[in-house]
């Protein structure tokens, strides 16, 4: 785990801690093993058998680090080795653990170490997020951290990475509007070419930054409206607001993302009467 505080912070904190329990229990298989990189002793580091501490940002170069042990000490697969090119290669070959051991802040032969547990215990699993992932350089350390698991052959097998499975349903959702959707559109409200706008479920006025000229836009749109649960900065400033069912209040349907590895879709219903 490189920076993901999965005992603490993460989606549902005691779903991850009973499912630890037994991975740590063992039951009818081996024990598991974590160790945790991490700059800080969080409480997933608190609580995993190794923490590593690492200086900060330096996540992914350790986990090169490990990828180059791995595949110099022949404890990559054959048909995994035959699918990384030349310069796949020639990249990995540049961070021995001699040449980042004082970048990352890990003695050499700890960085071995930690290889040769993982690639030796399947299915091994490396994660990440959390600080590593808050770095500017957070794209780089998670793709590093992520493609362990395929060094390893931990992908699309139980034990390692799964990915999301076809939704039960079709979904009829679009992606999100990128920030500079919403910079468009603040010109082409700037220019006084939209008469009426419909708000639902958003707070741009507070959600977006002052150069995407949001705020300063909606001034020259001569009818609002928002419809929301909430009283909040954008729903202030609408002239008119439809109020609708909260959460608690509602029916409502739900396709997970990430999946839990199968097709899943989940309903809720109204636990309080709506006001």
């Amino acid at each position: 785990s490189f920076g993901a505080d999965w005992l603490n912070t993460w989606t549902s904190p005691t779903r991850y801690m009973k499912a630890y329990g037994e991975f740590r229990q063992g039951k009818d298989r081996e024990r598991g093993t974590l160790v945790h990189v991490d700059p800080r002793f969080s409480a997933t580091a608190a609580n995993a058998d190794q923490w590593i501490p690492i200086n900060p940002g330096w996540e992914g170069i350790l986990a090169l680090g490990i990828a180059n042990v791995v595949l110099s000490d022949g404890l990559v697969d054959g048909s995994i080795r035959s699918s990384l090119s030349p310069d796949d290669m020639a990249i990995i070959d540049q961070y021995t653990p001699e040449k980042i051991s004082s970048d990352v802040g890990v003695n050499a032969d700890k960085i071995r170490a930690i290889a040769h547990e993982f690639a030796s215990h399947a299915p091994a699993l490396a994660i990440g997020g959390g600080s590593a992932a808050a770095h500017t350089n957070g794209l780089f350390n998670m793709k590093a951290v992520y493609w362990l698991n395929y060094l390893v052959g931990s992908v699309g097998t139980e034990g390692g990475v799964i990915f999301n499975p076809e939704p039960p349903v079709a979904s009829d959702s679009k992606s999100a509007s990128t920030f500079e959707d919403f910079r468009n559109l603040s010109q082409v409200m700037s220019r006084g070419e939209i008469s009426a706008l419909m708000i639902r479920g958003a707070d741009p006025w507070y959600g977006l930054p002052e150069d995407s000229g949001f705020r300063r836009a909606t001034f020259e749109v001569p009818f609002i409206f928002a419809v929301s649960s909430f009283l909040d900065d954008t729903t202030t400033m609408a002239d008119l607001i439809l109020p609708e069912n909260d959460a608690f209040e509602d029916w409502g349907s739900d396709i997970p993302d990430p999946a839990p590895g199968y097709q899943l879709i989940g309903f809720q219903q109204p636990v309080v009467r709506p006001f």
